[in-house]
């Protein structure tokens, strides 16, 4: 069967798939449909919802599951492929990692991992949400608190994933997207829509950032290192409620999972937490880092505040100011033919919302970039 994007199933591998799912070795597919999911920037993934009936020894079973089919370029890797590696994401749910995941922080279960020509294809639990989207402050803490239950159990005593594919220094990698755009800076300044998104951040403080990142990642390195998922924002987490009634947060896209320093895993959540006026965005880093606190004290980790607290800022200038922002944004967003595809992209009307929200949340990142050279002299 072919979709709009020409994904085909192998009948076998959904039946599989289905099977494992229901728990029913024995099941037998009935009528059953496919539909594309939204989710992801990322061109080179696309996702699927299939549902349907089962014929079991039991009568006849609803399912419901995911494919996500992702793909590489092997012949030409491009340095944001290298950071969004796929191939990582199909090694960790073929890893013991996955199924070590327990308690308040899980990744859905995977039920198969088929290569199909030049696509990997994962077949995943579809994970139904219990918690309405947007979330308030209040729920995004007890997000953060179990994002540092899961983070602080690698700080005391559950083994250090050591496997070869995991990201290491991901900041380091990320940051260096931006090195063509901070060089062309005076170029990007005579583009009437890069000033508009930047108008009150002047070149003096981007090269100047941009000219302490090493400092700060060094600092990084020097942390306590935990096992982390990286792209832990409202977009790729869904709250339910296990069997017992207890609340469950579970974590998509393990595409960027590998080794950080204690308190990094903060930085997505905040950063990428759109509906937030710009305004909120600093109240919303305090409520999440008292969360995340919380959550490795109940892991047993007692943490140094001073450092978790770097930790979750230096990311959110070298992540996502520079290396999102004005590397991985920017390379695209300059020229203006691709503005059209890019508001489609983030499923906005106009470009436009993008160079406002810049505007409005250029002073946050200033205010985290002075925290940070404030907190580099005591970590």
């Amino acid at each position: 069967m072919t979709d709009g994007n020409d994904i085909r199933i192998d009948p076998e591998q959904l039946k599989k798939s289905v099977s494992l799912a229901l728990d029913e070795p024995a099941a037998r597919l009935g009528e059953w449909q496919i539909k594309p999911l939204a989710g992801g920037l990322d061109p080179s993934n696309c996702l699927h919802h299939l549902s349907g009936q089962a014929h079991t020894p039991s009568g006849a079973r609803p399912w419901s599951l995911v494919l996500k089919a992702i793909q590489f370029d092997e012949a030409n890797p491009s340095s944001v492929q290298k950071i969004h590696d796929n191939k990582r994401e199909a090694f960790f749910y073929q890893s013991r990692i996955s199924d070590d995941l327990t308690g308040t922080f899980v990744a859905p279960r995977c039920y198969q991992v088929n290569q199909e020509g030049d696509l990997t294809l994962l077949w995943l639990e579809f994970v139904r949400e219990d918690l309405p989207k947007p979330w308030t402050m209040e729920q995004y803490r007890e997000v953060a608190r179990c994002l540092g239950r899961f983070n602080g159990a690698y700080l005391t005593g559950r083994p250090l994933p050591d496997e070869p594919w995991l990201a290491r220094r991901l900041q380091r990698t990320y940051v260096e997207l931006a090195a063509q755009n901070i060089q062309d800076l005076a170029e990007l300044r005579k583009l009437p829509f890069f000033q508009s998104a930047f108008a009150n951040m002047s070149d003096d403080f981007f090269l100047e950032a941009w000219g302490r990142r090493g400092e700060f990642l060094d600092a990084l390195d020097r942390l306590p290192q935990t096992y982390c998922h990286q792209d832990a924002f409202e977009g790729n987490l869904f709250w339910r409620n296990d069997p017992s009634g207890n609340g469950q947060l579970v974590g998509i896209d393990w595409s960027f999972t590998g080794i950080a320093a204690v308190g990094e895993e903060l930085a997505a959540l905040v950063s990428m937490a759109m509906p937030i006026p710009a305004e909120d965005k600093m109240r919303l880093y305090e409520i999440c880092l008292h969360g995340y606190l919380s959550g490795l004290a109940e892991a047993g980790y007692k943490a140094d505040p001073l450092q978790v607290r770097f930790s979750s800022l230096t990311p959110i200038i070298s992540r996502y100011l520079f290396g999102g922002i004005l590397g991985e944004l920017w390379n695209d967003m300059r020229d203006e033919r691709n503005h059209p595809w890019m508001a489609a992209k983030f499923g906005l009307p106009s470009v436009q919302y993008l160079f406002d929200w810049q505007a409005a949340h250029n002073p946050f990142y200033q205010g985290v970039y002075q925290e940070i050279s404030r907190l580099l002299k005591e970590v």
